[in-house]
Protein backbone atom coordinates (compact mmCIF):
# COMPACT_ATOMS: atom_id res chain seq x y z
CA UNK A 1 0.00 0.00 0.00
CA UNK A 2 1.17 3.54 -0.72
CA UNK A 3 2.41 5.25 2.46
CA UNK A 4 -0.04 7.83 3.71
CA UNK A 5 2.66 10.47 3.99
CA UNK A 6 3.11 12.53 0.86
CA UNK A 7 -0.36 11.85 -0.50
CA UNK A 8 -1.72 15.36 -0.01
CA UNK A 9 -0.75 16.84 -3.35
CA UNK A 10 -2.50 18.23 -6.40
CA UNK A 11 -4.21 15.65 -8.60
CA UNK A 12 -2.54 14.82 -11.92
CA UNK A 13 -3.70 17.08 -14.73
CA UNK A 14 -3.82 14.50 -17.50
CA UNK A 15 -5.06 11.20 -16.11
CA UNK A 16 -5.81 9.71 -19.52
CA UNK A 17 -2.33 9.07 -20.89
CA UNK A 18 -2.02 5.63 -22.43
CA UNK A 19 1.54 4.94 -23.48
CA UNK A 20 1.00 1.53 -25.07
CA UNK A 21 0.37 2.50 -28.69
CA UNK A 22 3.47 1.02 -30.39
CA UNK A 23 5.69 3.60 -32.06
CA UNK A 24 5.56 1.53 -35.24
CA UNK A 25 1.75 1.95 -35.24
CA UNK A 26 1.94 5.74 -35.49
CA UNK A 27 1.69 6.71 -39.17
CA UNK A 28 1.39 9.95 -41.10
CA UNK A 29 -2.03 10.53 -42.61
CA UNK A 30 -3.95 8.94 -39.75
CA UNK A 31 -5.95 10.65 -37.02
CA UNK A 32 -5.01 10.39 -33.37
CA UNK A 33 -5.96 11.76 -30.01
CA UNK A 34 -2.89 13.38 -28.50
CA UNK A 35 -1.72 15.81 -25.83
CA UNK A 36 -0.70 19.08 -27.43
CA UNK A 37 2.75 20.26 -26.30
CA UNK A 38 1.68 23.90 -25.94
CA UNK A 39 -1.84 23.79 -24.54
CA UNK A 40 -1.32 20.51 -22.63
CA UNK A 41 -4.87 19.65 -23.68
CA UNK A 42 -6.13 16.56 -25.48
CA UNK A 43 -6.76 17.25 -29.15
CA UNK A 44 -7.59 15.20 -32.21
CA UNK A 45 -5.64 15.70 -35.39
CA UNK A 46 -4.29 14.13 -38.54
CA UNK A 47 -0.57 13.36 -38.31
CA UNK A 48 1.18 15.28 -41.09
CA UNK A 49 4.79 14.33 -40.37
CA UNK A 50 7.12 12.85 -37.78
CA UNK A 51 10.04 15.08 -36.91
CA UNK A 52 13.29 14.62 -35.04
CA UNK A 53 13.49 14.35 -31.27
CA UNK A 54 10.20 12.46 -31.01
CA UNK A 55 8.07 15.32 -32.36
CA UNK A 56 4.75 14.42 -33.97
CA UNK A 57 3.24 17.21 -36.07
CA UNK A 58 -0.54 17.27 -36.54
CA UNK A 59 -2.76 19.62 -38.48
CA UNK A 60 -4.05 20.85 -35.11
CA UNK A 61 -0.81 21.03 -33.14
CA UNK A 62 2.28 19.06 -32.05
CA UNK A 63 2.94 16.26 -29.55
CA UNK A 64 6.41 15.85 -28.07
CA UNK A 65 7.05 12.17 -27.47
CA UNK A 66 5.25 8.98 -28.45
CA UNK A 67 3.69 8.84 -24.97
CA UNK A 68 1.61 11.87 -25.90
CA UNK A 69 0.07 10.14 -28.93
CA UNK A 70 -2.74 8.42 -27.06
CA UNK A 71 -5.03 6.59 -29.47
CA UNK A 72 -5.84 6.31 -33.15
CA UNK A 73 -9.35 7.67 -33.68
CA UNK A 74 -10.04 6.79 -37.31
CA UNK A 75 -10.04 8.77 -40.51
CA UNK A 76 -11.62 12.00 -41.68
CA UNK A 77 -11.22 15.68 -40.96
CA UNK A 78 -9.55 16.80 -37.76
CA UNK A 79 -11.16 18.62 -34.87
CA UNK A 80 -10.04 19.71 -31.45
CA UNK A 81 -11.53 17.66 -28.66
CA UNK A 82 -11.59 17.83 -24.89
CA UNK A 83 -11.23 14.84 -22.61
CA UNK A 84 -14.97 14.31 -22.00
CA UNK A 85 -15.44 12.15 -25.09
CA UNK A 86 -12.49 9.90 -24.33
CA UNK A 87 -14.48 7.11 -22.75
CA UNK A 88 -16.79 6.70 -25.72
CA UNK A 89 -13.86 6.33 -28.10
CA UNK A 90 -11.70 4.14 -25.87
CA UNK A 91 -13.02 0.73 -26.90
CA UNK A 92 -12.76 1.41 -30.63
CA UNK A 93 -9.36 3.03 -30.24
CA UNK A 94 -8.01 0.14 -28.18
CA UNK A 95 -9.26 -2.30 -30.80
CA UNK A 96 -7.52 -0.33 -33.52
CA UNK A 97 -4.32 -0.23 -31.49
CA UNK A 98 -4.52 -3.99 -30.83
CA UNK A 99 -4.96 -4.81 -34.52
CA UNK A 100 -1.91 -2.76 -35.42
CA UNK A 101 0.11 -4.26 -32.59
CA UNK A 102 -0.71 -7.73 -33.91
CA UNK A 103 0.75 -6.68 -37.27
CA UNK A 104 3.93 -5.31 -35.70
CA UNK A 105 7.23 -7.15 -36.15
CA UNK A 106 9.91 -6.38 -33.58
CA UNK A 107 13.59 -6.87 -34.45
CA UNK A 108 16.21 -8.05 -31.98
CA UNK A 109 19.73 -9.38 -31.57
CA UNK A 110 18.45 -11.92 -29.00
CA UNK A 111 16.04 -13.83 -31.18
CA UNK A 112 13.38 -11.19 -31.75
CA UNK A 113 10.39 -10.03 -29.77
CA UNK A 114 6.86 -11.15 -30.58
CA UNK A 115 6.27 -11.16 -34.33
CA UNK A 116 2.92 -11.18 -36.09
CA UNK A 117 2.54 -14.97 -35.92
CA UNK A 118 3.58 -14.99 -32.24
CA UNK A 119 1.08 -12.39 -31.06
CA UNK A 120 -2.25 -13.63 -29.78
CA UNK A 121 -5.01 -13.89 -32.36
CA UNK A 122 -7.69 -11.22 -32.13
CA UNK A 123 -10.62 -13.53 -32.90
CA UNK A 124 -10.54 -15.72 -29.74
CA UNK A 125 -11.73 -15.00 -26.18
CA UNK A 126 -11.52 -11.36 -25.11
CA UNK A 127 -8.35 -10.37 -23.23
CA UNK A 128 -8.57 -10.74 -19.46
CA UNK A 129 -7.99 -6.98 -19.20
CA UNK A 130 -11.19 -6.29 -21.12
CA UNK A 131 -13.09 -8.79 -19.00
CA UNK A 132 -11.88 -7.11 -15.79
CA UNK A 133 -13.20 -3.79 -17.08
CA UNK A 134 -16.45 -5.52 -18.03
CA UNK A 135 -16.96 -6.69 -14.44
CA UNK A 136 -16.40 -3.14 -13.19
CA UNK A 137 -18.79 -1.67 -15.73
CA UNK A 138 -21.40 -4.13 -14.54
CA UNK A 139 -21.41 -2.12 -11.31
CA UNK A 140 -21.85 1.12 -13.26
CA UNK A 141 -18.20 2.12 -12.78
CA UNK A 142 -16.37 4.15 -15.41
CA UNK A 143 -13.57 6.14 -13.74
CA UNK A 144 -10.13 4.50 -14.10
CA UNK A 145 -8.93 5.49 -10.64
CA UNK A 146 -12.08 4.26 -8.93
CA UNK A 147 -12.03 0.97 -10.84
CA UNK A 148 -8.39 0.39 -9.93
CA UNK A 149 -9.04 1.09 -6.25
CA UNK A 150 -12.00 -1.27 -6.11
CA UNK A 151 -10.21 -4.12 -7.89
CA UNK A 152 -6.80 -3.87 -6.25
CA UNK A 153 -7.28 -2.79 -2.68
CA UNK A 154 -8.15 -5.02 0.23
CA UNK A 155 -10.82 -4.06 2.75
CA UNK A 156 -8.05 -3.38 5.27
CA UNK A 157 -6.37 -0.96 2.89
CA UNK A 158 -9.65 0.82 2.16
CA UNK A 159 -10.36 1.15 5.88
CA UNK A 160 -6.94 2.73 6.45
CA UNK A 161 -7.72 5.53 4.03
CA UNK A 162 -11.17 5.98 5.55
CA UNK A 163 -9.83 6.21 9.10
CA UNK A 164 -7.26 8.81 8.03
CA UNK A 165 -9.78 10.94 6.16
CA UNK A 166 -8.09 10.38 2.81
CA UNK A 167 -10.82 8.40 1.08
CA UNK A 168 -11.75 11.17 -1.34
CA UNK A 169 -8.12 11.61 -2.37
CA UNK A 170 -7.76 7.88 -2.93
CA UNK A 171 -10.74 7.84 -5.28
CA UNK A 172 -9.87 10.96 -7.27
CA UNK A 173 -6.06 11.10 -7.57
CA UNK A 174 -4.54 8.28 -9.68
CA UNK A 175 -1.22 8.87 -7.93
CA UNK A 176 -2.58 7.17 -4.82
CA UNK A 177 -3.24 3.86 -6.59
CA UNK A 178 -0.84 3.83 -9.58
CA UNK A 179 2.25 1.95 -8.44
CA UNK A 180 3.95 -0.79 -10.42
CA UNK A 181 5.22 -2.86 -7.49
CA UNK A 182 2.05 -2.53 -5.44
CA UNK A 183 -0.20 -3.30 -8.39
CA UNK A 184 1.81 -6.43 -9.19
CA UNK A 185 1.65 -7.65 -5.58
CA UNK A 186 -2.07 -6.94 -5.33
CA UNK A 187 -2.89 -8.83 -8.53
CA UNK A 188 -0.90 -11.86 -7.41
CA UNK A 189 -2.71 -11.89 -4.06
CA UNK A 190 -6.10 -11.63 -5.77
CA UNK A 191 -5.48 -14.10 -8.63
CA UNK A 192 -3.26 -16.88 -7.31
CA UNK A 193 -4.68 -20.22 -6.21
CA UNK A 194 -1.71 -21.64 -4.37
CA UNK A 195 1.94 -21.18 -3.37
CA UNK A 196 4.65 -20.37 -5.91
CA UNK A 197 5.53 -23.21 -8.26
CA UNK A 198 8.84 -21.57 -9.17
CA UNK A 199 10.96 -18.57 -8.24
CA UNK A 200 14.36 -17.12 -8.92
CA UNK A 201 16.63 -14.11 -8.67
CA UNK A 202 19.66 -13.03 -10.65
CA UNK A 203 23.00 -12.22 -9.07
CA UNK A 204 23.55 -8.51 -9.60
CA UNK A 205 26.50 -7.77 -11.83
CA UNK A 206 26.59 -11.32 -13.25
CA UNK A 207 25.65 -11.27 -16.93
CA UNK A 208 25.33 -15.05 -17.16
CA UNK A 209 23.04 -15.07 -14.13
CA UNK A 210 20.77 -12.49 -15.77
CA UNK A 211 20.41 -14.66 -18.88
CA UNK A 212 19.87 -17.84 -16.87
CA UNK A 213 17.27 -16.17 -14.65
CA UNK A 214 15.27 -15.08 -17.69
CA UNK A 215 15.45 -18.58 -19.13
CA UNK A 216 14.31 -20.15 -15.84
CA UNK A 217 11.41 -17.68 -15.65
CA UNK A 218 10.29 -18.63 -19.13
CA UNK A 219 10.61 -22.35 -18.39
CA UNK A 220 8.32 -21.91 -15.37
CA UNK A 221 5.79 -20.00 -17.46
CA UNK A 222 5.85 -22.61 -20.22
CA UNK A 223 5.49 -25.49 -17.74
CA UNK A 224 2.46 -23.79 -16.17
CA UNK A 225 0.88 -22.40 -19.32
CA UNK A 226 -2.44 -23.97 -18.39
CA UNK A 227 -2.91 -21.12 -15.92
CA UNK A 228 -0.40 -19.04 -13.99
CA UNK A 229 0.60 -15.53 -12.96
CA UNK A 230 4.25 -14.47 -13.02
CA UNK A 231 5.28 -11.67 -10.65
CA UNK A 232 8.39 -10.01 -12.13
CA UNK A 233 10.70 -7.26 -10.93
CA UNK A 234 13.27 -5.97 -13.38
CA UNK A 235 15.32 -2.92 -12.43
CA UNK A 236 12.93 -0.26 -11.17
CA UNK A 237 9.72 -1.77 -12.59
CA UNK A 238 7.37 -4.46 -11.37
CA UNK A 239 4.65 -6.16 -13.42
CA UNK A 240 2.76 -9.41 -13.89
CA UNK A 241 2.23 -11.76 -16.80
CA UNK A 242 -1.01 -13.75 -16.64
CA UNK A 243 -1.21 -16.92 -18.74
CA UNK A 244 -4.61 -18.45 -19.41
CA UNK A 245 -6.12 -20.27 -22.34
CA UNK A 246 -2.78 -20.49 -24.11
CA UNK A 247 -2.36 -16.70 -24.16
CA UNK A 248 -0.13 -14.44 -22.09
CA UNK A 249 -1.18 -10.98 -20.96
CA UNK A 250 0.81 -8.13 -19.44
CA UNK A 251 -0.84 -6.22 -16.58
CA UNK A 252 0.83 -3.24 -14.89
CA UNK A 253 0.61 0.37 -13.77
CA UNK A 254 3.05 3.28 -13.50
CA UNK A 255 3.44 5.80 -10.70
CA UNK A 256 5.75 8.20 -12.56
CA UNK A 257 5.47 10.35 -15.66
CA UNK A 258 3.38 13.35 -16.60
CA UNK A 259 0.39 11.51 -15.18
CA UNK A 260 0.28 8.34 -13.08
CA UNK A 261 -1.16 5.41 -15.02
CA UNK A 262 -3.50 3.03 -13.23
CA UNK A 263 -4.24 -0.64 -13.79
CA UNK A 264 -7.64 0.19 -15.30
CA UNK A 265 -6.07 2.67 -17.70
CA UNK A 266 -3.78 -0.03 -19.02
CA UNK A 267 -6.62 -2.53 -19.26
CA UNK A 268 -8.12 -0.31 -21.97
CA UNK A 269 -5.19 -1.15 -24.22
CA UNK A 270 -4.51 -4.88 -23.63
CA UNK A 271 -0.98 -6.23 -24.19
CA UNK A 272 -1.47 -9.83 -25.28
CA UNK A 273 1.01 -12.42 -26.59
CA UNK A 274 1.38 -16.08 -27.27
CA UNK A 275 3.27 -17.91 -24.54
CA UNK A 276 6.35 -18.24 -26.74
CA UNK A 277 6.03 -14.60 -27.76
CA UNK A 278 6.04 -13.24 -24.21
CA UNK A 279 8.97 -15.50 -23.34
CA UNK A 280 10.94 -14.06 -26.24
CA UNK A 281 10.27 -10.57 -24.87
CA UNK A 282 11.30 -11.53 -21.32
CA UNK A 283 14.52 -13.12 -22.57
CA UNK A 284 15.27 -10.02 -24.62
CA UNK A 285 14.66 -7.81 -21.60
CA UNK A 286 17.64 -9.37 -19.81
CA UNK A 287 19.64 -10.53 -22.84
CA UNK A 288 23.26 -9.89 -23.74
CA UNK A 289 22.51 -7.59 -26.68
CA UNK A 290 22.05 -3.92 -25.76
CA UNK A 291 19.72 -3.38 -28.74
CA UNK A 292 17.80 -6.51 -27.85
CA UNK A 293 17.39 -5.42 -24.22
CA UNK A 294 16.01 -2.08 -25.35
CA UNK A 295 13.54 -3.82 -27.68
CA UNK A 296 12.35 -6.18 -24.95
CA UNK A 297 12.06 -3.47 -22.31
CA UNK A 298 10.28 -1.16 -24.76
CA UNK A 299 7.73 -3.89 -25.48
CA UNK A 300 7.03 -4.18 -21.76
CA UNK A 301 6.87 -0.57 -20.67
CA UNK A 302 7.49 1.88 -23.51
CA UNK A 303 10.41 3.48 -25.33
CA UNK A 304 12.66 5.34 -22.85
CA UNK A 305 14.00 7.55 -25.65
CA UNK A 306 10.57 9.14 -25.91
CA UNK A 307 9.11 8.26 -22.53
CA UNK A 308 11.86 8.59 -19.88
CA UNK A 309 9.51 7.54 -17.08
CA UNK A 310 9.10 4.07 -18.63
CA UNK A 311 12.74 3.08 -18.30
CA UNK A 312 13.34 -0.24 -16.54
CA UNK A 313 17.00 0.52 -15.82
CA UNK A 314 18.53 3.57 -14.12
CA UNK A 315 21.85 4.66 -12.60
CA UNK A 316 21.41 2.10 -9.83
CA UNK A 317 20.17 -0.63 -12.17
CA UNK A 318 22.37 -0.78 -15.26
CA UNK A 319 22.85 -4.13 -16.96
CA UNK A 320 24.10 -6.50 -15.71
CA UNK A 321 23.98 -4.86 -12.26
CA UNK A 322 20.18 -5.04 -12.21
CA UNK A 323 17.64 -6.19 -9.65
CA UNK A 324 15.85 -9.08 -11.39
CA UNK A 325 13.62 -11.57 -9.59
CA UNK A 326 10.44 -13.50 -10.28
CA UNK A 327 7.92 -15.96 -8.90
CA UNK A 328 5.24 -17.97 -10.73
CA UNK A 329 1.95 -18.97 -9.07
CA UNK A 330 -0.96 -21.13 -10.24
CA UNK A 331 -4.29 -19.43 -10.93
CA UNK A 332 -7.86 -20.75 -11.18
CA UNK A 333 -9.93 -20.51 -14.32
CA UNK A 334 -10.71 -17.09 -15.78
CA UNK A 335 -14.39 -17.31 -14.68
CA UNK A 336 -13.19 -17.89 -11.11
CA UNK A 337 -10.82 -14.91 -11.34
CA UNK A 338 -13.68 -12.74 -12.55
CA UNK A 339 -15.84 -13.93 -9.65
CA UNK A 340 -13.09 -12.97 -7.23
CA UNK A 341 -12.87 -9.53 -8.82
CA UNK A 342 -16.64 -9.15 -8.69
CA UNK A 343 -16.64 -10.06 -5.00
CA UNK A 344 -13.77 -7.66 -4.28
CA UNK A 345 -15.58 -4.77 -5.98
CA UNK A 346 -18.84 -5.57 -4.24
CA UNK A 347 -17.12 -5.71 -0.84
CA UNK A 348 -15.19 -2.48 -1.36
CA UNK A 349 -18.23 -0.63 -2.67
CA UNK A 350 -19.93 -1.12 0.69
CA UNK A 351 -17.27 1.12 2.19
CA UNK A 352 -16.53 3.67 -0.53
CA UNK A 353 -19.89 4.11 -2.25
CA UNK A 354 -20.80 7.36 -0.50
CA UNK A 355 -17.29 8.74 -1.19
CA UNK A 356 -17.36 8.18 -4.97
CA UNK A 357 -16.78 11.32 -7.06
CA UNK A 358 -20.00 12.80 -8.37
Amino acid sequence: MVPLTGLLRAPASNGLVIRRLPISAIHSGRRYRYIDSQSKQQLEGTLTRIGGGGRYYFDTGMAHGAAKVLEEVGTGSSSASGGDSFGAAAAAAASSSKDEMDEEKEQSGDGGAASADEMADSDDAPPLAEQLLGVARGFGLADDTVISVLIEMTRQGIDTYRSNGLMQLLLTDPGTIASCMKTADNLVALFRSGPAVGAGAATRGDQASMTTTAQNLCTAIEQNAGGCIARITYGIHGFVVVVAGGKAELLQSFASGDAPETLALHCKNPRRFSVSGVCDVLKQMAGTSKAGRKDGQTTISGDPDYEPETVLEDHANTFPNVNFDWAVYPIPTVPEILERVRGRIEDNLKVVKRHLPK
